[in-house]
C-alpha cells in the first residue's frame, strides 16, 4: 500500500468515526432533551404549582443539578465546530438555557444589599 493510499484510508476512517460519534452523540442529546422535558413538566405540576415538601425540593434540586451537568457536557461536545449535527447542538444550547432559567427561578440569589436589607428587616435593629 502506498503512503498516499494509507493517508486516504486513514482520512476515510477518521470521517467514518467522526460521523459515527456524531450520530451517537446526537442520539444522546435527544434522550437527554426528552428527559429534560419530562422534568420540566414534573417541576411545573409538582414543585411550582403545588406546595412542595422539603424532600420534594431536595429531589428537584438534585435532578436539576444532574440534568444541568449532563447538559454542560453535551454542550461542550456539540459546540465544537467539527460536530456535524447543528440541530442537536442548538437543542442542547436551548435546553441548557431552560434548565438554567429553572435553576434561577427555584434558587434565587440575593445581592449583598438585598441580603443585608432582608436581615435588617428580619432581625430588627442591631444594638
Amino acid at each position: 500500500m502506498t503512503a498516499r493510499a494509507t493517508v486516504e484510508r486513514a482520512r476515510a476512517e477518521g470521517m467514518d468515526l467522526l460521523s459515527s460519534m456524531t450520530e451517537v452523540l446526537a442520539g444522546q442529546v435527544h434522550c437527554w432533551s426528552e428527559e429534560c422535558q419530562r422534568f420540566l413538566e414534573w417541576q411545573r405540576g409538582s414543585v411550582l404549582l403545588a406546595e412542595a415538601t422539603c424532600g420534594l425540593r431536595s429531589q428537584h434540586e438534585t435532578t436539576l443539578s444532574r440534568l444541568l451537568a449532563a447538559g454542560r457536557m453535551l454542550r461542550a461536545a456539540t459546540s465544537d465546530p467539527a460536530f456535524m449535527d447543528r440541530r442537536a447542538a442548538d437543542l442542547v444550547k436551548a435546553r441548557v438555557a431552560q434548565l438554567q432559567e429553572s435553576w434561577e427561578l427555584t434558587h434565587p440569589t440575593m445581592s449583598a444589599e438585598e441580603a443585608e436589607a432582608f436581615l435588617a428587616a428580619s432581625l430588627g435593629p442591631v444594638r
